[in-house]
């Protein structure tokens, strides 16, 4: 009798505990805001108000973030919504900060191979702030980039200067901007290609893939040639490849380096087994050249700005 009792007394606990619950969810401001925003009948509070519990306690996450750095959800930038179609269904919703970045973001799906520092996903010459600017001679490279990409465009740009001047910075803004045009585009950083192409080099596939990317790419940025170490395998079979299909197809195609063109000439005659090709490395530049002016970017280093 005693456990038929204690039975009856918890049921009444759960019956006033689900009562509490319901009322303090309908009086919410969060949920009264959703079921408003998102066509939901106030009454399934009382169907269902443990899964509105749980959307009540994430909702109250979202309320207080500061943004995506800050999201303390399990899935970062999603919470676990609720829609009904009949039915009351859970589903994974991004929170506004996660919608505002992918629409910040959505140029991004254009990149084929994307090696931009993540502070540079979203940068673009109109938000460079010339006001603030005291180099003479950056600020006239920026104007003859804006000349260039009013131009005719048959010819890409062989950015150069020393560390930290801004070449990457131009070259993803200008990259950014062709992504944003719906035009495919791979920015790549020289060193970090050759770690691919190891990697794939017994990947027939993956290497193939990279290459077409490469070549066929709208748009193709490469970023801090030179810096990369020379093998005869790198500059005459992928290098090599990579700018003559690119020549041939008239694709348009940009450069960075720490090196003028006389420097990046002697960078290329000697492998890292100091054998000596000068024939093969006149070949290279002889394709630069082809499918890039120099344009110097001079200044202090603005990476300890």
């Amino acid at each position: 009798m005693k456990k038929i009792e204690a039975l009856i007394k918890d049921s009444e606990e759960l019956k006033k505990e689900r009562q509490r619950i319901t009322s303090m969810l309908k009086t919410s401001s969060l949920i009264k805001r959703y079921l408003f925003d998102h066509d939901i009948d106030p009454l399934l509070i009382d169907r269902y108000p443990m899964q509105f519990l749980r959307l009540y306690e994430q909702l109250e996450i979202c309320d207080k973030c500061l943004g995506l750095h800050d999201c303390q959800l399990p899935n970062r930038g999603h919470y676990q919504a609720l829609e009904y179609d009949g039915t009351l269904k859970r589903i994974m919703r991004p929170c506004r900060y996660q919608v505002a970045y992918n629409v910040e973001n959505r140029h991004l799906v254009n990149y084929l191979i994307n090696d931009i520092p993540d502070n540079m996903y979203n940068v673009t010459l109109e938000k460079i702030d010339i006001s603030v600017e005291h180099n003479q001679e950056y600020l006239e490279a920026i104007n003859k980039i804006w000349d260039w990409l009013a131009g005719k465009l048959d010819k890409g740009l062989f950015l150069y200067g020393k560390v930290g001047t801004g070449k990457t910075y131009l070259l993803a803004c200008i990259a950014n901007k062709f992504a944003m045009d719906n035009k495919k585009v791979a920015f790549v950083h020289m060193p970090k290609l050759l770690i691919r192409l190891k990697a794939a080099f017994n990947d027939d596939d993956e290497h193939y893939k990279i290459m077409a990317a490469l070549i066929n790419a709208d748009f193709l940025v490469l970023d801090d040639i030179g810096a990369e170490p020379v093998t005869g395998w790198y500059r005459d079979e992928i290098l090599s490849t990579i700018l003559n299909e690119r020549m041939i197809k008239q694709k348009l195609t940009c450069f960075s380096s720490n090196l003028d063109l006389k420097q990046l000439n002697i960078n290329f005659k000697y492998t890292q087994k100091k054998d000596v090709d000068e024939l093969k490395a006149s070949r290279i530049m002889e394709r630069i050249n082809m499918l890039a002016d120099p344009l110097e970017i001079s200044g202090h280093n603005r990476r300890f700005q």
